[in-house]
């Protein structure tokens, strides 16, 4: 059936796809020919350049393919495509963790492990480099939680962690390091919207950064230089990339505080917002008791972030569901979970996610998905405790917010912060609940006003990171299934099982990782592995990286396909 209308990249196709050589008129072809002399020309006279000797010997460095492991892909890659393929292959499914302000190991394990294994490195060096890598990108999209660009498409993270791993393995000074960070933030990556939460183009927008901030660290080690002064550049990184109306000291508490502390470990392939909920979903599919052709109605409490993320996972242009906008979704995910319960990598195994889809559409249709402040006030409450100064500017403010939740509502249609019919459910929810609420949004306020006790310590108007191991991630929910026969299933999950808080964090992730290796290694090499990476010290990581080779199945013909 033919679209009522073409959209331009459509026409713009199109006309590419049937051009002829012939079509070319004469005088365009007397100018290509001249622009293709015209661009040799250039090319050699800048491979004389010291900036062209300088990038051919840092490039030349990379230039070893079949070096780095593909971990289940039974093949060595490049280190470049061994990085991008591990990037994209974290982000893909959402199996990944997250820790506070966002998605790190993308690139912090990728580039870390594949450079590790390139140079030669020891499981010391490369969990180092992890590390470091981790606390230094995690900062700069704290501090940017105001701005254009949210949650994955926070591409920057992954050129900062990039560079910072790449430059510990090479081990450059620290004025080389400054060079590679200040190089990779030059020339950040820019996912919009429409690319990030339902096509799978949200899977890849990871993997070319932490490439780029890998490379930027090599050619940092030949002597190419870039600004330094990038970050607070009056036109530079942040004024680019955030909302703040000042400058925030990104790194003041990097060593006082570890942002390794605040790993959440997703226990279903599910983003992050809908974990809560799919994990009530998935105790009401356990509990029985019901068919799904019995299901009237579902109803989805949940902490406003999650609300405001159902409007991100709309299909895309001419496409249907897909994984990533149903496990963006909660509507999808939870009817996915009521279906089939614990949605796992194997839910959305190639060739089987679209048999499963009929099953859980019309289900979905009869989720409803509800705000609940006292929910995401529980949120704030446990994000609040490892920050200082909550709710003032600058990490996670009210005012900064209110602001972005705005901008969401007139692109997407989204809630904003507040609205009229809350009042209602405000003065039913618990009167500490309320009055914290209401005391933070305050500290927003205060901050704007002129004159004020304490004035002239602008620290007391700013918000930061405070201990880090004081906060918790209770992105809760609640699931209401209505029978026909009048009868209520209710379960609840105040912190998603594997999140920062859960008692049972570590075993949740360990239980993950048996669960999806077994889909690629034998029993005993998923047992060998775990307990390699829980001892090993000192061990080459090219010793490791042998353990990864061997996959019980064969490769995908095309690994595109299982994202």
């Amino acid at each position: 059936m033919k679209q009522p209308y073409q959209t331009q990249i459509e026409r713009l196709s199109e006309w590419v796809y049937n051009l002829k050589f012939e079509d070319l008129p004469a005088d365009v072809l007397v100018l290509a020919r001249i622009q293709v002399l015209d661009a040799l020309a250039a090319i050699c006279a800048g491979s004389k350049s010291s900036v062209g000797v300088r990038l051919r010997r840092a490039l030349s460095k990379l230039d070893s393919q079949e070096s780095c492991t593909g971990i289940a892909t039974d093949r060595l890659w490049s280190l470049e495509n061994a990085i991008y393929w591990h990037s994209a292959m974290i982000n893909s499914l959402e199996l990944d963790n997250f820790a506070f302000m966002g998605h790190f190991t993308e690139s912090s394990f990728s580039v870390a492990f594949s450079v590790a294994e390139f140079l030669d490195k020891s499981s010391d060096d490369f969990l180092l480099a992890m590390v470091a890598a981790q606390e230094a990108s995690g900062r700069i999209s704290a501090y940017l939680s105001s701005g254009p660009q949210q949650g994955h498409m926070r591409a920057f993270v992954h050129r900062t962690a990039g560079a910072v791993a790449t430059a510990k393995l090479l081990g450059l000074n620290s004025y080389a390091t400054a060079q590679a960070l200040a190089m990779a933030l030059s020339m950040p990556e820019y996912p919009v919207y429409a690319a990030s939460y339902s096509a799978d183009t949200k899977v890849i927008c990871t993997a070319a950064p932490a490439v780029e901030g890998m490379k930027a660290a090599f050619l940092a080690a030949e002597g190419l230089d870039a600004p330094l002064d990038v970050i607070e550049h009056p036109v530079g990184f942040m004024t680019s990339f955030s909302y703040l109306s000042w400058m925030p000291d990104i790194w003041r508490k990097i060593g006082q505080s570890w942002l390794t502390y605040t790993l959440s470990f997703k226990k279903y392939a599910t983003c992050a917002y809908a974990q809560g909920p799919v994990n009530a979903a998935v105790k009401v599919f356990e509990q029985g008791g019901y068919s799904v052709e019995a299901i009237k109605k579902i109803e989805v409490f949940s902490p406003l972030t999650t609300v405001v993320l159902e409007a991100f996972s709309t299909p895309h242009y001419n496409a249907g569901f897909t994984p990533v906008n149903t496990n963006f979704s909660t509507k999808r995910s939870v009817a996915a979970a009521l279906v089939f319960g614990p949605i796992t990598g194997s839910f959305y195994a190639h060739g089987k996610f679209e048999q499963k889809i009929p099953a859980f559409r019309k289900l979905a249709d009869r989720v409803e998905l509800i705000h609940d402040w006292g929910l995401t006030i529980n949120l704030v409450r446990g994000i609040d405790q490892g920050l200082e100064n909550p709710g003032m500017p600058g990490v996670l403010s009210t005012g900064s917010a209110n602001a972005q939740l705005n901008k969401f509502k007139a692109a997407v249609g989204s809630r904003p912060l507040f609205q009229w019919s809350d009042i209602g459910q405000f003065f039913k929810m618990d009167r500490a609940d309320r009055n914290y609420f209401f005391r933070r949004a305050l500290r927003s306020l205060r901050s704007k006003l002129p004159i004020w006790p304490g004035a002239g310590d602008k620290t007391l108007y700013q918000s930061s990171e405070g201990d880090l191991r004081a906060m918790t991630f209770p992105l809760g929910g609640r699931v209401r299934v209505l029978l026909d026969d009048g009868r209520e299933l209710i379960q609840s999950s105040y912190i998603p099982s594997g999140f920062v808080g859960d008692p049972d964090r570590e075993a949740v992730a360990l239980e993950k990782y048996r669960r999806e290796a077994s889909t690629v290694w034998t029993a005993a090499r998923t047992q060998l592995i775990a307990t390699t990476v829980r001892t090993m010290k000192k061990l080459p990581v090219r010793e490791f990286a042998q353990l990864l080779q061997h996959t019980t199945t064969a490769p995908v013909e095309n690994p595109a396909l299982i994202l």
